[in-house]
């Protein structure tokens, strides 16, 4: 009987080093338990447990049965360094402030990995929503050393795409649309300082000695039935396309060299009557 008593005390006493209870604490601190079994261990107390070790062969474990973590110190992260969030949960960022309101002020979403700052939703692959009516969406500093850096890049490959657009809020009304050809659509003022146009043509040519205005008979004719000046856009077109600012500045001085050759040759002709008349 002696001897079976000893077996089994030698046998709890090897089978201990895979399970076994240690017990820590004082009359102002919670009892705290740890259990050791099969390569995972588990610290407990009457506030909560957590388990750290290897729970299959795909992952080392840290679980709790409380709703967070708390770190006292940073967290590096050393090797290839990564953060994701397990199966199809999002993965989220929050703030003491933001923690217990459920609003996390980062959210990249699994599926899509959209990622939004200041929105649960985010509808684009960086969604930012300040609520804050004095904090910019977005701010752009570049304390650059040279010229021709860049502050904000959007890369296109196609001439339609919007590459940037401005919309109102409320109604979602586009009221600035840059396409990825350069072409630019403003609904409102454009205010500037100076205004360059690049263009491949001026109307000098109706100096060249080959130019032959139109008679002004013709041009009479013309206005009468068009009100409107020949290559001169009519109000409805106007109205309806709007003015190209380069090929209407042209047109415009075209029309003024255009008087200014009608000047000159009605100058000629009224010198030849004050010839003839002072002949007689």
């Amino acid at each position: 009987m002696k001897k079976n008593l000893l077996k089994t005390l030698v046998l709890v006493v090897l089978t201990g080093t895979s399970m076994k209870a240690q017990w820590t604490g004082s009359a102002n601190s919670p009892q705290t338990i740890t259990t050791y079994s099969g390569g995972v261990v588990s610290p407990a107390n009457l506030w909560g447990a957590m388990t750290v070790g290897p729970q299959n062969s795909n992952y080392c474990h840290i679980t709790t049965t409380l709703d967070r973590f708390w770190f006292n110190k940073p967290l590096f992260l050393a090797g290839t360094p990564s953060l994701a969030a397990y199966n199809t949960s999002p993965f989220t960022i929050s703030t003491d402030a933001t923690y217990y309101g459920n609003t996390p002020r980062l959210i990249i979403m699994n599926g899509t990995g959209r990622t939004g700052i200041g929105t649960q939703t985010p509808g684009a692959m960086l969604d930012v929503t300040s609520t804050n009516p004095n904090d910019a969406g977005i701010t752009s500093t570049v304390n650059a050393t040279g010229d021709y850096t860049y502050g904000i890049v959007s890369k296109i490959n196609r001439d339609l795409t919007k590459a940037f657009s401005v919309q109102n809020y409320a109604t979602g009304v586009e009221k600035i649309v840059m396409y990825g050809n350069g072409n630019t659509c403003i609904d409102g003022i454009l205010k500037v300082k100076e205004l360059y146009v690049q263009l491949n043509v001026w109307a000098d040519y109706v100096f060249n000695k080959t130019y032959k205005p139109m008679p002004l008979k013709d041009l009479e004719q013309y206005i009468l039935t068009n009100k409107h000046l020949p290559e001169v856009p009519s109000t409805a077109d106007v109205v309806k396309n709007g003015v190209n600012i380069a090929e209407n500045q042209t047109m415009l001085l075209k029309k003024i060299e255009e008087l200014t050759l009608y000047v000159i040759d009605q100058n000629k002709k009224i010198e030849a009557l004050e010839k003839q008349v002072n002949k007689n």
